[in-house]
């Protein structure tokens, strides 16, 4: 090759990312002691309950509010710190009229709680409890045009059903209020959460949408016009901690390719999470933000090692990208999310394969045709939304139908123990293998650490099914006489007060309860209506016994108790000895051989 060839000719100037490993220690130094200063600095602002008047407290809204089981709750920032909103009845009703972004003058009194770690990644120093709800403000500049923004966004899917409506505006703008627990928690189930909430491909597919308008501008231009993208989306979907970090690494980017000095993904990366980590440590706390990192270095390292294990085999390039992409988000998602949830499903791969496919025309088609057909909703009516979303429709009905096929498969989860049980028989597996004298292949280890984690979790429901007496699977939930093998049955489920219904419905499907013979509502009737209305789309209920007339869930038969009175729900029987003039029922529970449980 000649001396005039681009690949030997040596950059001008020095690259300011390559410096010499004295100063990068320095430099980590200096971080380290920002982060732990700006980090000790904020926790102790956090101890500390802010002084307020009882009335006339003027906040203003970072998140959209959100009511569950009757209370409405909203973070707001007041006085440089952050408080959780908490409001009931009419008051609720009066603050879900606001928006994230708006102003709000508020009465109410400050509480102290304890400190959780989303607690903790949100800045709150505590919950403000709400008499009164003011007068209502725009806000700044910004917010408005983000409020605007999603209005325009969400109108032109005013024909969809609630559900659908509800399901788009989780997966493109992260909201997801209005989405029924029972379909959240058959993509949780199916390990498609990820689609209810925004993540960082959705900054890739507003970019790619955009990139007609940006190749208008010149290099610079693009630049600024990207990053003022950036900002609006961020602003769109509330800053969730995904979306900083997916637009830190894409401003990152794109500002060291206007610079014509590209990177690798790994690398913008680092350099993002050291950006947003200098700004707010507590991010760390955050598990949006982890997940986000762990699926973006999943896809920087295991995807590239499995693209080239799957070149051997003939499979089509397009299917092989996304299985590689898809193992490496999820291999990289796998710690925390154990961690956080007590497991993963073991379908999840299977399910991303097979729903990803019409996920990203949603977030995609739906978003370039929203806008235009948001704001024609106004002048020309709903019509051309109505025929232009019906691609929307048909991929949100697919990914909701894959959803609720997987979820109703009863298998069980990738735990801790299977994961440690995988790593160490591939570490054994790789200890022999060198010890024989064969050349070392990381392929193998790592192919059996992937492959045992997903398969060993087959073989516990299928094996190991043993029959369960008495089971606490969730406050307030308790369960009686579980038995069967892959889909089981509970004879008697007692709800109390207090318990809610996404964690019920997961902890039912971590005890693959299909069915249950007997729902008895120990208190609070009027509460649980929604409870048991959402167990019913999920579980087969045999009846419900309550305490009240009261009762309106959509379950039938309602059995209304009685004192003395006796059911039998297969090997239980149920007697009723005290009824409250609350409805509380005060009960006694035996099994076929005359033993309380």
């Amino acid at each position: 090759m000649g001396q005039n060839d681009p690949r030997n000719r040596k950059p001008s100037g020095l690259d300011p990312l390559a410096v010499s490993p004295a100063v990068t220690c320095l430099v980590v130094a200096l971080l380290a002691g920002i982060v732990s200063w700006r980090s000790d600095s904020q926790l102790r602002t956090l101890s500390r309950l802010p002084k307020l008047p009882d009335s006339g407290v003027l906040v203003t809204l970072r998140t959209d509010p959100t009511t569950t089981a009757g209370v409405t709750t909203a973070i707001a920032s007041l006085h440089r710190t952050r408080v959780r909103l908490v409001s009931r009845g009419a008051i609720g009703s009066a603050l879900t009229k606001a928006e994230s972004g708006n102003t709000v003058v508020v009465s109410g009194s400050m509480k102290q709680v304890p400190m959780r770690s989303w607690r903790v990644a949100r800045h709150l120093v505590g919950d403000f409890h709400l008499t009164a709800v003011g007068s209502l403000g725009a806000g700044s500049v910004l917010s408005q045009i983000a409020n605007r923004t999603r209005h325009v966004i969400l109108a032109s899917t005013k024909h969809f059903e609630p559900t659908d409506r509800a399901l788009f505006a989780g997966f493109v703008l992260g909201d997801d209020r209005g989405q029924p627990p029972w379909v959240a928690d058959d993509f949780r189930a199916a390990g498609l959460t990820h689609l209810l909430v925004v993540s960082g491909q959705n900054v890739a597919f507003v970019l790619a949408v955009a990139q007609p308008l940006l190749r208008r501008f010149r290099r610079r231009g693009r630049f600024a016009a990207s990053l003022a993208l950036l900002l609006l989306f961020a602003a769109v979907t509330r800053f969730e901690p995904s979306v900083l970090r997916a637009s830190a690494m894409a401003a990152i980017s794109l500002g060291l390719r206007t610079q014509g000095r590209p990177q690798r993904s790994l690398r913008v990366l680092s350099m993002a999470v050291v950006v947003l980590v200098c700004i707010d440590p507590l991010l760390t706390w955050s598990l949006g933000f982890i997940l986000s990192v762990g699926a973006c270095v999943g896809l920087s390292t295991v995807t590239p090692w499995v693209e080239r294990h799957l070149e051997r085999v003939r499979l089509p390039h397009s299917f092989r990208t996304m299985l590689a992409a898809t193992v490496g988000a999820q291999v990289g998602t796998l710690a925390p999310m154990i961690w956080a949830f007590q497991g993963v499903p073991v379908l999840s791969i299977l399910a991303n394969i097979v729903a990803l496919p019409a996920a990203a025309p949603v977030m995609v088609w739906g978003l370039a045709v929203g806008v235009p057909t948001g704001l024609a909703v106004g002048v020309v009516g709903s019509g051309p939304a109505r025929l232009l979303q019906i691609p929307t429709q048909i991929c949100l009905r697919w990914v909701t139908k894959v959803a609720e096929t997987v979820a109703q498969i009863p298998l069980a989860e990738v735990q801790l123990f299977t994961l440690v049980l995988a790593i160490a028989g591939s570490a054994a597996l790789s200890t022999l293998w060198w010890s024989w004298g064969a050349k070392f292949r990381w392929s193998l280890p790592g192919g059996l650490v992937v492959g045992l984690t997903f398969v060993l979790p087959l073989l516990g429901p299928i094996v190991w099914a043993p029959r369960v007496q008495f089971r606490t699977i969730e406050r307030g939930a308790l369960a009686y006489n579980i038995n069967g093998h892959l889909g089981r049955t509970a004879d008697v489920l007692v709800l109390s007060h207090g318990v809610r219904t996404e964690p019920l419905l997961a902890a039912l499907r971590r005890n693959r309860i299909r069915a249950v013979h007997l729902v008895v509502i120990r208190s609070g009737g009027r509460p649980q209506a929604q409870v048991v209305s959402a167990l019913s789309k999920r579980v087969d209920v045999g009846a419900v016994l309550v305490g009240e007339r009261a009762f309106s869930g959509h379950v039938r038969p309602v059995i209304v108790a009685r004192p003395q009175m006796a059911l039998q729900a297969n090997e239980i029987r149920v007697a009723i000895q005290q009824i409250s003039s609350a409805g509380s029922i005060a009960y006694e529970l035996t099994n076929s051989a005359g033993l309380t449980p």
